[in-house]
């Protein structure tokens, strides 16, 4: 492979990336809107951060993408559907998790690593589904408002 090939292969693959970013965070966002059709749910609100910093061990530097949903309950709780793109320089990794209240874990998923950014937006894919099928895992939320679609 040429430089040309390269150059046109690493912007189509950050391409791919970002547009799988932004579908994540659109999913995401569906998913805020789904959990406020629950009885159990008072409110939801979801959320999307970028952030840069060092590994906890290593201190070489990190990237991540970070988006939440959040939904407050009527008995006080307060449930997390969480989902991170980490990259450390040498390994993408997808984080999933469903939390409750001080962080406690309600749903984990294992950690998905790759080197190849076209297997981590695939990763991305995957966890984006895996936090979708977990609503209907949780009784807590209760059941659907009469009014909701």
């Amino acid at each position: 492979m040429n430089q040309e090939q390269k150059d046109n292969a690493s912007e189509r693959d950050n391409a791919i990336l970002l547009k799988t970013l932004a579908k994540a965070r659109e999913r995401l966002f569906d998913l805020m809107r789904l959990l406020s059709s629950y009885d159990q749910v008072k409110t939801s609100r979801s959320g999307c951060d970028l952030r840069s910093g060092k590994d906890f061990f290593t201190e070489a530097p990190v990237w991540s993408f970070e988006v939440y949903v959040e939904a407050d309950m009527v008995n006080g709780e307060n449930l997390c559907w969480w989902l991170d793109l980490t990259w450390n320089a040498s390994t993408w990794v997808v984080g999933v998790n469903v939390s409750v209240t001080q962080g406690d874990t309600l749903i984990d998923f294992p950690d998905r690593s790759s080197r190849e950014i076209l297997k981590a937006c695939e990763d991305m894919k995957a966890a984006v589904q895996d936090l979708l099928a977990t609503v209907e895992r949780i009784p807590r939320l209760g059941q659907k408002k009469a009014n909701a679609r």
